[in-house]
């Protein structure tokens, strides 16, 4: 399954950087965005399902598909007791499309971002990396040093 929506991603690395770049130049007083690639999920899905070599997901999460699961997913967590992972309202933001600018960050700061791509290649690899080596996984402490 795959939503419709769209959202803006964004490197953990970036994240990091970029908080670090800004403390480094006393940029305090002002907002920044903070986001390398606006796309839709489905992309990222695919891209996800391509570095694990898995099929890629097929069935579109159209309106009805969508009030069907956050209803049943309320039900057995009722039946449960216990908190539903899905709502009417992640539902919604699933089928919602975001876009963010990033311009502030790219002009004030000429920061530039990790293609979402390579993020998507280093994190998949240090998943995979982690489990062959019974490892925690990982991706900051191999990119940052303290």
């Amino acid at each position: 399954f795959y939503p419709v929506g769209s959202a803006g991603f964004v490197d953990v690395r970036d994240v990091a950087r970029m908080t670090i770049e800004m403390l480094e130049n006393n940029v305090m007083r002002t907002n920044m965005i903070c986001c390398g690639e606006s796309m839709s999920i489905r992309s990222l899905l695919n891209m996800i399902c391509d570095n694990f070599q898995l099929p890629h997901p097929g069935i579109k999460l159209n309106a009805f598909l969508r009030s069907l699961l956050w209803r049943a997913e309320r039900t057995r967590a009722f039946l449960r007791r216990s908190t539903p992972l899905l709502t009417r309202e992640t539902m919604r933001t699933a089928a919602s499309h975001f876009q963010f600018d990033n311009s502030k960050s790219r002009n004030e700061l000429g920061f530039q971002y990790i293609p979402l791509k390579e993020t998507i290649v280093d994190t998949c690899e240090a998943y995979i990396r982690s489990k062959k080596n019974m490892t925690a996984y990982g991706i900051l402490n191999e990119y940052i040093p303290c």
